[in-house]
């Protein structure tokens, strides 16, 4: 980079906290002392390093994360947090590109094919008899259908339309991103739960959750691809999570497996709660 596109400086005091600064940075607060305009790169890298983990300690990261189960979370735990990426970011970073992609991808899903739900596709508006033929293969009265049978209910009656599903769709994905987040320290708290005989912080289970959290958007994210890829988080979330508890909490396979087993249905009890308030509120919003 030449000398005409980076002005000599006149001084060496960093302009941000006037500490003597000739090096590239100051040694003090780490702002960059070149006084040249920032260029596009410079942008783009700020940008993107605020939402993503994009530095070189990140690629360590992923390497423990999806290669070795467990291992980033007991890395932590034992004090070696300076050469990975901090457990919220890599949750975030992980959580971003997923819901980017999925929002990428959302247009093409919404214009595909119309929402199927017991015998057959829903388009247009739904008649009584169609209705009522829906409640009875949910095993719901003719009359009504209360709980969460009710919202799916709802979702598709007021969804049946090609626009409406777009705003409902829209709606929902905008929220999932908060909804997962809000849901992670639940999981935790399901953690200490199930293992509350080791004594553990809360704060410890909450980075093992992060971690798992993390691992399952990558697999979400390679499963939006074509074919085979849809399998990738079928089996690969439930086999990360087990090697994961197992490498992290210790214990017999079998209580391991038993654990895993338990963990999902409580933490699918509450998603699915969280995802019948994101239809109500996608539908009325």
């Amino acid at each position: 980079m030449s000398h005409a596109a980076h002005p000599t400086r006149t001084d060496t005091a960093c302009r941000n906290c006037g500490t003597p600064a000739p090096l590239a940075y100051c040694p003090a607060c780490g702002q960059d002392t070149a006084p040249h305009p920032p260029t596009l790169w410079e942008f783009l890298h700020e940008f993107v390093g605020h939402y993503v983990a994009f530095e070189g300690k990140l690629w360590r990261t992923l390497r423990l994360l999806v290669g070795r189960p467990g291992a980033l979370t007991a890395e932590y735990l034992a004090g070696r947090k300076a050469r990975h990426v901090l457990p919220l970011r890599v949750y975030l970073s992980a959580s971003f590109l997923f819901f980017i992609a999925l929002k990428l991808g959302g247009a093409a899903l919404q214009a595909g094919a119309p929402v199927v739900l017991g015998s057959g596709p829903v388009q247009g508006a739904m008649s009584a008899a169609q209705r009522q033929e829906l409640l009875a293969e949910m095993g719901c009265p003719a009359t009504g259908c209360p709980g969460f049978r009710g919202v799916v209910v709802s979702v598709v009656e007021a969804s049946s339309s090609e626009v409406r599903r777009r705003e409902v769709g829209a709606r929902m994905l905008a929220a999932a991103p908060y909804l997962v987040f809000a849901l992670v320290p639940v999981y935790a708290a399901w953690l200490k739960l199930v293992y509350r005989r080791r004594r553990m912080r809360y704060g410890e289970h909450l980075v093992f959750a992060f971690h798992l959290h993390a691992f399952a958007f990558l697999a979400l994210l390679v499963g939006l691809g074509p074919g085979p890829a849809a399998w990738v988080p079928l089996i690969g979330i439930p086999l990360h999570g087990v090697l994961a508890l197992r490498r992290v909490y210790g214990g017999a396979w079998w209580a391991t497996v038993a654990r895993a087993v338990l963990l999902s249905l409580l933490h699918g009890l509450v998603l699915g709660a969280g995802a019948a308030g994101l239809a109500l509120q996608a539908l009325h919003g």
